[in-house]
């Protein structure tokens, strides 16, 4: 009985080996490995990402607060948009946008994702477009909300690092109502200050619809006509309105027209604006991870 218990136990180790080398020789032939799309790209994109952010260092991570800090947001999360990957991630919603090289695409950057700010513009390099970029200075906590190196001085600090050659063509102090609101005096003047010394003009609207209005100028500029993209980094009042963060946006790639993304005084303002020309309007927030188009 043992003897025949071994004869069964080393034919059963033999049937055992031969199914699992059938089984690895099926695998050869049923499994396809489909490349990636766009992987050029995106290795590109990670790639400068990762230079760009070597140039700013640990200053991508500002402190908590300082005058010009507009409002809170956790240290964690800051931390985590330091990943190369969200610019591969750009490549791929910006590829599904329908971008592509020699594109104009209107950019809205905030001091409060300078990481988040890179791996887009990153991501743009990549697909060969090019941006017209304006931003807001001030940042939530943990941002670029160091008077002294502000996200405008980290763009002029990619600029002599030769990572790429763009800047923004204007630029807001950001907070409520994009006018600085929530900022002391102090902060204001330091928001300022940041313009200035980086030359870059200052939007200095009366109001929030003034101020999209301005951008919509400004992203039409000589051309004309308004980017088919929109990319919008950060929680800035002139995409969202006064309701900030808690505006109706959902994260991921959203393509078609929804009434309750309109909201009163912000998407409201720039959906009509842009409607009224008939162009199309995309929105793209990493840090929220949406687009969005209307037409």
């Amino acid at each position: 009985m043992v003897y025949y218990g071994e004869r069964m136990l080393k034919r059963l180790f033999l049937v055992l080996l031969v199914t699992l080398a059938v089984l690895a020789l099926c695998r050869s032939f049923l499994i396809i490995e489909l490349p990636l799309p766009y992987i050029a790209e995106k290795k590109a994109a990670v790639e400068l990402a990762l230079r760009a952010q070597a140039v700013i260092g640990s200053r991508l991570i500002g402190p908590e607060y300082t005058p010009i800090t507009t409002t809170l947001a956790p240290q964690r999360v800051k931390k985590m948009s330091l990943h190369p990957d969200f610019a591969a991630i750009t490549v791929e919603w910006l590829k599904k946008a329908g971008v592509k090289s020699g594109n104009r695409v209107a950019v809205n950057l905030s001091g409060s994702f300078p990481a988040l700010n890179i791996a887009v513009l990153s991501a743009i390099q990549s697909v060969g477009a090019e941006p017209i970029i304006t931003s807001s200075v001030g940042s939530s906590t943990w941002g670029a909300n160091d008077p002294d190196f502000t996200w405008l001085d980290m763009e002029a600090e990619l600029q002599r690092s030769g990572v790429w050659t763009w800047a923004s063509i204007a630029a807001s102090q950001g907070g409520v109502g994009d006018r600085g609101g929530g900022l002391t005096a102090e902060g204001k003047k330091l928001t300022r200050a940041a313009a200035q010394r980086n030359a870059i003009p200052l939007i200095d609207s009366a109001n929030l619809r003034q101020s999209i209005e301005r951008r919509l100028e400004l992203y039409r500029g000589r051309a004309g006509e308004f980017p088919s993209v929109l990319v919008n980094v950060g929680g800035s009042h002139v995409i969202f309105g006064e309701a900030g963060h808690r505006a109706p946006l959902p994260q991921g790639l959203n393509i078609g027209y929804h009434p309750l993304l309109v909201t009163q005084d912000g998407l409201t303002a720039v959906f009509f604006a842009v409607k009224s020309a008939g162009d199309p309007f995309y929105q793209y927030q990493p840090d929220c991870c949406s687009i969005r188009h209307f037409q």
